[in-house]
């Protein structure tokens, strides 16, 4: 099994959070459930009723989502339980739950999941409780370590459960093949969960074919990305045995079917994409089925069909591409669409000659182009997009940019570009791309940069107002990227807006970050109103932006917040002054103060990792006379020996085990000889949990000190 990689979905908002309250709730008492399984019987009341509870808790849980996956990640930097299907991404069961909760239930839950060999768990939405009693109760009596995993399928489907499926890591189809998780988890559930409809009792032919369209449904719906998608069907070679015993007669056709269809053209544009590779490498790559070019175009060929059977308006530039590309005829479309296609074929004559286009922007004849672009670019840009010629303004606009910017190009040659952008923004093109823009998907909306950037602080201020009203995560991130890429140029833009009494607080947050990358000692003087801001968010980011913005001078400035009163604000301020490497005598003290034992409870864990961060960046400063970091890391890393009789039989270590962990991270980042003495002395206790490490310490120490000397 490979490791999922997964980023953690969030957001602002009561509903998100009660959202994920009911989730956790619920995760709770299934993990509780599953832990206890033989300790009660199920019979008793009470049991009967701990059932009932948990059933209901799942019914407000799952409302509004199709199905909940637990799926174990078994990765030694991180092993973790992701929580898969219910949010637009994976994320941690541990992120889902409180940080509490999550650090007592989530490690013996993954430990369930790895003590009885178990891959994935998903729920669906139309579980009953009576289900969710005969999932519970075959549980108790098959999941045994010398069962097989077909036995306790069997087992749960006898008990009549259609809505639970439950994957073993043996399960796993893709072994030896390169594949991600995501398409791995999808190919098992087909295969496992269609050869269990067999073995439910007392049911009709059409009820299992209900079931069979029903699997399928449930396991490719979660796809909505085309990558996977594309994936999944050129993979299907390793159930097609296994679906053809259940009467598939054409599997891939049959999948395809089931596909989402807003995701069947992007899965057919990475589609092409293996091809192309394929046909440029001329074979395909180690851990890829032998004929992967061939199972790339049958696949192309399925969901271009299923498109058709469909007749969807919003899939007819597809189906045009599609036609270009001479993967359907005329004679394949949809009647209706069939002369829509033919205006487009002959419409598509004015953007026969793109190349050209672009070729003149690039050459002195621009003067003369961009004379009859005027009539083109301003006026008809709806329909160049219309008939799929965003790319092309998006590159004209971006090589104009280009030669904007390019002070040595010839006079008539800017003052003409000019022209062009100010009557683009007349025509009111810039709201055009903006509707593009926030339309794209993520991979995609890098290809605007060019574009906005013709229109200089114009088109700043676009990317500020999505900024400002979207609630994408991902749109956000991208306009901020692109924000920063368009350098100093655009500082007075976000500083106009920074400074605005109205703007959001998280939009102040995220404009000062751009400050943090880009801005200059004109941005200087407005960072001072936002480390007192009210919102310690937003002192967070201005005290990033002051660290980089105003350099050395940044630490007079941030010392002063040594006092602020939220936690992370002050977490911030201790990284940033380690960053500045700071020695002040008020960091200093704080130092002494963070690992002082007799103050436990008055620094939190953030904190003292914070410090240890900081320590690491600053080096072995003297903390007083003859005691320096490296003494107070040491003296904190050993812990207080604990002796009977005058001889030393254990030691009460100081701090949390992972403050103790990063303190010899920083130890091995500044030590010397008697940091040396104390790793090598912890690394060699056996039972000891600081002794791996110290190990690691020690390895990091050797790998400098060889650094050092090459």
């Amino acid at each position: 099994m490979g490791t999922a990689e997964f980023r953690v979905v969030g957001g602002r908002g009561d509903r998100e959070a009660f959202v994920r309250d009911l989730l956790a709730a619920f995760s709770q008492s299934l993990i509780q459930t599953l832990l206890k399984l033989g300790f009660y019987d199920l019979d008793h009341p009470s049991a009967r009723d701990s059932l009932a509870s948990m059933h209901q808790m799942f019914k407000s849980a799952i409302a509004g989502h199709d199905e909940v996956t637990y799926i174990a990640v078994r990765s030694v930097e991180k092993p973790e339980v992701l929580v898969v299907g219910y949010f637009p991404e994976p994320v941690p069961l541990s992120d889902v739950m409180r940080t509490g909760t999550a650090e007592l239930f989530v490690p013996k839950f993954l430990d369930y999941f790895i003590r009885h060999r178990i891959y994935s768990l998903t729920l669906n939405q139309r579980l009953e409780a009576d289900e969710m009693r005969g999932f519970v109760d075959a549980m108790f009596k098959s999941l045994q370590p010398d069962v097989p995993a077909d036995a306790v399928r069997a087992a749960i489907a006898l008990g009549g459960v259609t809505n639970i499926s439950l994957l073993f890591v043996e399960d796993a189809v893709g072994a030896g093949r390169r594949i991600s998780w995501r398409a791995e988890l999808a190919l098992t559930r087909l295969s496992k969960d269609l050869a269990k409809i067999p073995l439910y009792t007392n049911i009709s032919a059409e009820k299992a074919a209900a079931l069979r369209t029903q699997v399928i449904g449930d396991v490719l719906r979660p796809l909505k990305s085309g990558e996977f998608v594309a994936e999944l069907l050129v993979n299907t070679d390793l159930i097609e045995a296994e679906l053809k015993k259940q009467g598939f007669a054409d599997p891939l056709r049959e999948i395809a079917a089931a596909t989402a269809p807003e995701v069947r053209y992007d899965a057919i544009r990475q589609l092409n994409q293996i091809r192309s590779r394929i046909a440029t490498e001329g074979h395909p790559r180690p851990r890829e089925r032998a004929d992967l070019a061939t199972a790339a175009a049958d696949a192309t060929k399925a969901l271009a069909l299923e498109m058709v059977r469909a007749d969807r308006p919003e899939d007819y530039d597809g189906l045009e591409a599609l036609f270009r590309a001479r993967v359907l005829g005329l004679e394949d479309m949809p009647a209706r669409f069939k002369n829509i296609l033919t205006v487009r074929v002959q419409a598509a004559s004015m953007l026969g000659r793109r190349d050209e286009y672009l070729a003149w922007l690039r050459e002195e004849q621009i003067p003369e182009m961009l004379s009859q672009g005027l009539a083109i670019y301003p006026e008809a840009s709806r329909e160049i997009v219309r008939q799929g010629g965003l790319q092309f303004l998006i590159d004209a606009f971006e090589i104009m940019a280009e030669r904007l910017a390019d002070r040595t190009a010839p006079t008539e040659v800017r003052r003409a570009i000019a022209m062009v952008a100010n009557a683009l923004i007349a025509n009111n093109v810039l709201t055009l791309l903006k509707e593009k823009y926030l339309e794209a998907k993520k991979e995609d909306r890098v290809r605007f940069k060019g574009a906005f950037r013709l229109f200089g602080s114009r088109g700043a201020v676009v990317y500020v107002e999505i900024l400002r009203e979207s609630e994408d995560r991902w749109v956000r991130k991208s306009s901020l990227e692109a924000l920063e890429s368009m350098g100093a140029e655009v500082e007075n833009v976000i500083l106009a807006e920074i400074m605005k009494p109205q703007t959001p607080w998280f939009l102040q947050r995220n404009l000062l970050q751009i400050i943090e990358k880009i801005g200059t000692s004109h941005s200087a003087g407005a960072l001072e109103q936002f480390l007192s801001h009210s919102d310690p968010r937003v002192r967070t980011a201005a005290v990033g932006a002051a660290s980089e913005v105003l350099g050395p001078a940044a630490e007079a400035r941030i010392i002063r917040m040594l006092s602020d009163p939220d936690g992370k604000v002050l977490e911030v301020v201790i990284e940033r002054l380690g960053g500045l490497r700071s020695k002040h005598p008020a960091v200093v003290d704080l130092y002494r103060k963070v690992f002082d034992p007799e103050k436990d409870a008055a620094y939190p864990e953030p904190l003292r990792r914070a410090a240890c961060i900081a320590i690491a960046r600053t080096g072995n400063i003297p903390l007083g006379k003859d005691f320096s970091a490296e003494d107070l890391l040491c003296t904190a890393l050993k812990g207080q020996e604990r002796k009977v009789l005058g001889m030393s039989v254990s030691r009460k270590p100081y701090f949390t085990p992972i403050v103790r962990g990063m303190i010899c991270e920083a130890l091995s980042q500044i030590g010397g000889d008697k940091t040396l003495e104390t790793l090598e002395e912890i690394a060699k206790r056996e039972g000891d949990p600081d002794a791996q490490p110290a190990k690691r310490a020690l390895m990091a120490m050797k790998a400098k000190k060889e650094t050092n000397k090459s």
